[in-house]
């Protein structure tokens, strides 16, 4: 398969500096980083303390995979105060 689009989906806490990693297992090549976006303000779609997007890979040059190649996801999270509700995954469009 070729891996054409991926993006990340963290919670709030989501470190903004490591955001969330999809790694190729067999190599420990990053094949992806995506960092969320912080809103700053009080309107909608830029809340203050919320994860308003991130940051998704397009590959103009698809990363070639085989259909049964384990990937591996680093999800990083501030753990100076409390979170619920946190999880981490990816959405991958494949060709």
């Amino acid at each position: 398969v070729d891996l054409v689009y991926a993006v990340g989906h963290q919670h709030v806490g989501g470190d903004a500096a490591h955001g969330i990693r999809l790694i190729r297992d067999a190599t420990d090549e990053v094949l992806c980083t995506s960092l969320p976006k912080y809103g700053s303000g009080t309107a909608a779609g830029d809340e203050r303390g919320y994860v308003t997007g991130i940051k998704p890979c397009i590959f103009a040059e698809p990363i070639r995979m085989r259909s049964d190649e384990v990937v591996r996801i680093e999800s990083f999270y501030n753990t100076t105060y409390e979170h619920f509700g946190v999880m981490s995954l990816w959405i991958l469009q494949v060709a």
